[in-house]
């Protein structure tokens, strides 16, 4: 009931609803939620065009087993955006499973769709990560 009289102010304009990074749940804390919850709460990220730095840093939390809702939605918003450095560097840190197809599902996309962003942002990852000072053992 208490939804239905705040659903109706919202939408006669008493109401305002703000997802700016502040008052808003952190993505972290839905994946404990249940599987109807956590997809209502990631398709509200999809339609609201929450920015994609406020949610990738979720990536490296993400299980393909026990987060196949957050997985898809981030999936579903990567694979509209070019590729940035933070993007490719988030996407390649997440940790490894031969049956998590995740990460080579939009680096086939990316590699199809935006190949020389793609090529140029590993490029200079990898020039970043060989650059760095190493601990003699």
């Amino acid at each position: 009931m208490v939804f239905c009289v705040e659903l109706c102010l919202y939408q006669l304009g008493f109401l305002s609803v703000s997802f700016s990074p502040p008052p808003f749940l952190p993505p972290v804390q839905s994946l404990e939620w249940e599987t109807f919850e956590q997809y209502c709460t990631w398709q509200l990220f999809l339609a609201h065009n929450i920015p994609l730095e406020t949610i990738i840093p979720i990536l490296q939390h993400l299980k393909y087993k026990e987060h196949p809702e957050a997985l898809s939605c981030l999936l579903l918003q990567l694979r509209r955006e070019k590729p940035t450095e933070e993007m490719v560097k988030m996407v390649l840190s997440r940790p490894c499973h031969p049956d998590d197809q995740f990460t080579t599902s939009i680096l086939r996309h990316w590699c199809i769709k935006h190949e020389n962003h793609l090529i140029e942002h590993i490029k200079s990852l990898l020039i970043k990560n060989n650059s760095l000072p190493r601990k003699r053992q």
